[in-house]
C-alpha cells in the first residue's frame, strides 16, 4: 500500500474511533452538531450512543486489520455508514445550516473511505 494511503487509512480509523468515543463520553454533542433542540432528550442520547459505539468499533477495526481484504471490507462499511448518515440527515434534519455541515462532513468522510477501499 502506498505511504499516503496508509496514512489516510490510519487517519480515517483514528478519527472515526475518536469521534465515536467523544459521542459515548458526551452524547449531547450530537444534538449541537445536528441543530437539535433538546440534547438531553432520551431519543437524542440513544442516537448518539448508538453512533458512538458503531463508530468506535468501526474505527478500531480499520486500525487493527492486517490483511488487504479485511481492510477493504472495514473501509467499505465505514464509507457506507457515513453515506447512510448523510442521507438520513439530509432527509430528517430541519436546521438547514446543520444539515449542510453534517451531510457535507459525512459525505466527504464516506467518499474518502470508499475511495481508499477501492484503491487498497
Amino acid at each position: 500500500m502506498a505511504k499516503w494511503r496508509r496514512g489516510a487509512t490510519r487517519l480515517i480509523g483514528a478519527g472515526t474511533a475518536a469521534y465515536g468515543l467523544s459521542l459515548l463520553v458526551r452524547p449531547s454533542s450530537l444534538a449541537k452538531q445536528c441543530g437539535l433542540d433538546n440534547p438531553d432528550d432520551p431519543s437524542t442520547r440513544l442516537l448518539a450512543i448508538t453512533f458512538g459505539a458503531r463508530d468506535l468499533v468501526s474505527g478500531i477495526s480499520i486500525l487493527r486489520v492486517h490483511d488487504r481484504s479485511s481492510l477493504r471490507l472495514a473501509l467499505t462499511l465505514r464509507g457506507l455508514f457515513d453515506l447512510g448518515d448523510a442521507a438520513a440527515c439530509a432527509a430528517l434534519l430541519t436546521d438547514s445550516g446543520a444539515r449542510m455541515r453534517v451531510c457535507g462532513v459525512a459525505g466527504l468522510w464516506g467518499a474518502l473511505s470508499l475511495t481508499l477501499a477501492a484503491t487498497s
